[in-house]
This record gives structure tokens, C-alpha cells and sequence, in this order.
């Protein structure tokens, strides 16, 4: 058994990579972030999650996949898993990913899990970007190049560029600083900005796991509240997070069990604040929590798309 969970999600490279297409329309670009591949005993035990032996079924025979070849995309076959075959999508600098039906009748926008919930859709394209390189070079080139070559207007300084030539990774690293967050841990040059919602339970097990790092002083958090439905409870604990006094104590209360701990009359102002944040997900895509953005050693932005699979990768390729 798969899980599919439905997500919209922009342009992403990370260890989790799932980008959304409304039918016919492209997502927005979203981060430019490196790939923090698997070792090979993990890459190897990943590809059982999946097979690659399957050939793919002829997109022209069906109208949701031909559609968006006549529409100028290319399409990466990814692999079958459940008689389900996928396809990473690519068009004018625009990535997603799609997954077809047994009956080939119905298409399937976002990422793959396992009954296990082990993620399908990461291994799927690290193993696509090992056997292709052209894909490779496409989540590795610069995205805005023909932008980035020309030349900054006289009256803007050097030192500060135009916001259209920021890199993508950069303008999300920018709006993601911006949002209303609280600060979990002292100041380090370790920083993690994690989206999460309070009834995602991959939220609360991936904080489980940088807890210790944050108490003992090696990581700071910045934690972006959000929600994952319309309700009035999920919207008003995300709230709560950012009022109350010790941000720290309560969300570690909370993820033990402690429901109490969010409890209480949100603000309006933070209500407003949570709004905010969810449209922050809207513009970028961002599909599925807990959704992770930092700056790693080499000074390019990473990101994680749901819980990560190896936390140590991501807590070894923060600045020391």
C-alpha cells in the first residue's frame, strides 16, 4: 500500500524533492538547494522502494501526459512502484512531479510514501539524476543565468542587487527570515528555520530528533508556525505558539502529549501572523510540514521537504 499525499510545492533540490503543477500551470520556482545524497548501503536499500525495470507506458496514449508534452514539457520516467509509474516534469525551468494511475485513467500531483511511510518520490529522483545527466544539470544550473548576466542599473549599489536577480534559494531564505516565527535555543551559527503545523506528526518526530542539538546549545530553530486545515483549533494553536512566554518549554510540552500547552484565546494579531506565514507557503508551494531552510557550510540555501530521512546529514552541513 502508498500513501500519496496531495502537495504544492515550487522548484526544490533536497534530500525530499516534490514540486506541485496545477493541471496545465506551472508552480513558481522555489529554492535552488543542493542534494545531500544517501551512502551507497542506504542509496542501495532505498531502490527497493521502488524499480526502475518497468518499462514506462507510452505518455502520447494518455491526454494528461501528452498535453503537457505538446505543451513544450519533458518528462523523466522515475520508476513504478504499485503498478503506479511517475514522472518528473520539466518545463521553462519548472520542476514536478506526477504519478499514473494503474488504469492510466487518472494522474497523481506530488510525492510518494510507502505504507511504512518510507519517501518513495526523494530516492526516485536521486536515482533519475545518477541515471540522467541531463537532469542533473538542470537542478544544478543556475536558474535565473540570463538574468544574473545582466547588468545591475547604475543608480542601484553594488553591494545590494536588484531583487529580480537574487538567486530563488536566496529570495526564499529571505521571505522565510521574514515570517513570523519564535526562536527555540541560543544564538549559533547552526540556524534552522522549520515550517510545522501542530497535527503533523512528521513535524513532532523530526523535532524529537534536533531536540538535544538545540538544548545543548550546537543549533537555534526558528520555529514557522502554520496549519494544515481551515479548523479553528490547528489555526488557533498555531497562533498560541507565538504568544506565549516560553516558546521552548511549551512546544516541547506539546510534541511530548501535552495538547494543554497551546491551548488558550489567540490574538488576533497572531492569527493575522499565521495567515501570513500560510500565504508565505502559498506563494513558495510548499507542500507538506515540517519544511526546512537553511544556510549550509558552502553558503548555498538548502531545503528538506517533509522529515528527514538522515537528520545527521542535515546537522553535520550546518556551520560550525
Amino acid at each position: 500500500m502508498v500513501r500519496m499525499k496531495a502537495l504544492k510545492f515550487g522548484r526544490a533540490k533536497g534530500y525530499f524533492l516534490a514540486l506541485f503543477l496545477a493541471f496545465g500551470l506551472f508552480a513558481s520556482s522555489a529554492a535552488q538547494a543542493q542534494i545531500i545524497p544517501p551512502p551507497p548501503s542506504m542509496a542501495a536499500a532505498l531502490q527497493t522502494l521502488f524499480s526502475i525495470k518497468e518499462p514506462a507506458p507510452d505518455v502520447m496514449s494518455v491526454p494528461a501526459l501528452s498535453n503537457l508534452i505538446k505543451g513544450g514539457a519533458s518528462l523523466y520516467h522515475l520508476g513504478q512502484r504499485s503498478d503506479m509509474h511517475g514522472w518528473l516534469i520539466v518545463q521553462d525551468g519548472r520542476i514536478q512531479m506526477i504519478y499514473l494511475s494503474p488504469d492510466k485513467q487518472t494522474v497523481l500531483i506530488g510525492g510518494m510514501f510507502s505504507s511504512q511511510g518510507d519517501n518513495v518520490t526523494s530516492p526516485q529522483v536521486e536515482s533519475l539524476l545518477d541515471r540522467n545527466g541531463e537532469v542533473r544539470a538542470i537542478f544544478e544550473g543556475p536558474s535565473n543565468q540570463a538574468q544574473a548576466q545582466q547588468p545591475l542599473p547604475s543608480s542601484q549599489p553594488s553591494a545590494q542587487p536588484p531583487q529580480e536577480n537574487l538567486s530563488p534559494g536566496e529570495r526564499l531564505m529571505r521571505d522565510i527570515q521574514a515570517a513570523s516565527s519564535v526562536t527555540l535555543g541560543g544564538s549559533t551559527k547552526a540556524t534552522l528555520y522549520m515550517v510545522v503545523a501542530p497535527s503533523c506528526p512528521n513535524c513532532k518526530s523530526t523535532w524529537k530528533e534536533l531536540k538535544d542539538a538545540v538544548t545543548q546549545g550546537r543549533l537555534q530553530v526558528h520555529l514557522i508556525p502554520a496549519y494544515n486545515s481551515e479548523g479553528p483549533n490547528e489555526r488557533a494553536m498555531a497562533a498560541r505558539l507565538l504568544r506565549v512566554d516560553n516558546p521552548l518549554e511549551a512546544w516541547n510540552r506539546f510534541v511530548d502529549g501535552d495538547n494543554q500547552a497551546l491551548v488558550g484565546q489567540a490574538q488576533p494579531q497572531d492569527l493575522e501572523a499565521v495567515d501570513s506565514n500560510m500565504n508565505l507557503i502559498s506563494k513558495w508551494n510548499i507542500q507538506g510540514f515540517p519544511y526546512l531552510v537553511y544556510r549550509g557550510r558552502d553558503g548555498q540555501v538548502k531545503i528538506v521537504q517533509g522529515r528527514p530521512q538522515r537528520i545527521g546529514a542535515v546537522l553535520d552541513d550546518l556551520p560550525q
